[in-house]
């Protein structure tokens, strides 16, 4: 079985039409990457967002009309335009969190953002993040400024029975694609399948089994782009346990909203 640890759930239409753009993967902390880009008026195409479980603390700036700010978007539940999230004229960096986890500093739970973008100054605690990204418009700066005030509020971060047990139950799905299912979580935590999705529902917005399709779909991407060959999208499918073939195209359309010919022809 293909691991989801090494999986690193980026968007790839951000990467392809994108401008400038410039990406760093971190993977700890409950961060996945650090990325800078900008865009362009270009009404010949719409980027789609693809689905995912990831939220973005996006920090933007236009330098022709002065206007700046942050803003926390939550995760996609269905493809959708990236105008969503980002604007023809502005300047990003992005920090991007691994699927199933909130920022520790946001005031709402995961689940109340999905499908939306926040102000920083609503969810946040403080506006030590926004007044410091701000300040220094460079991505390798920003990037250490953005782990240093982090690392220090994760330090610090307050016991949660909830988030524990979300929290084992997002390193699950990143650590293997073996078997994840309620049953298995009910013997392993001695929870019952109705609270353990009740509260992951409550907390990061996904139930348990759609949060692992999405994953699941999310490491099908990573290795198409890896290979770059069309044989390998059986072998892909074998090895990330979908039912059959036809199972697959079905959810691969569903969250990236194209099937997985159209996306390799792209």
């Amino acid at each position: 079985m293909v691991r989801y640890g090494s999986i690193i759930t980026d968007q790839p239409a951000i990467r392809k039409w994108g401008k400038h753009y410039t990406q760093d993967e971190v993977a700890s902390f409950g961060i996945a990457l650090f990325y800078s880009v900008s865009f362009e008026n270009d009404h010949r195409v719409k980027p789609i967002a693809i689905a995912d479980a990831c939220a973005d603390v996006l920090f933007y700036k236009n330098d022709r009309t002065g206007d700046a700010g942050a803003e926390l978007a939550g995760p996609v539940t269905s493809p959708s335009p990236i105008g969503f999230c980002f604007r023809p004229g502005y300047k990003y960096f992005g920090a991007r969190f691994l699927s199933g986890h909130s920022p520790l500093f946001a005031k709402a739970a995961l689940s109340a953002t999905v499908d939306r973008r926040i102000p920083l100054s609503e969810v946040c605690r403080n506006d030590d993040f926004t007044r410091h990204l701000l300040s220094n418009w460079n991505h390798h700066w920003q990037a250490q400024t953005f782990m240093d005030l982090y690392s220090d509020l994760f330090e610090h971060a307050e016991f949660s029975e909830k988030r524990a047990l979300c929290g084992y139950i997002v390193n699950k799905f990143l650590e293997s694609a073996d078997d994840i299912n309620l049953t298995t979580l009910e013997n392993e935590t001695g929870y019952s399948r109705q609270y353990i999705n009740g509260i992951f529902q409550e907390k990061v917005g996904f139930s348990v089994m759609r949060f692992g399709k999405v994953l699941r779909i999310h490491n099908l991407l990573q290795s198409l782009r890896d290979s770059q060959e069309r044989g390998a999208l059986a072998s892909a499918s074998y090895d990330l346990g979908f039912a059959d073939q036809s199972h697959m195209i079905r959810d691969f359309k569903k969250y990236v909203g194209v099937t997985p010919t159209q996306f390799l022809a792209s």
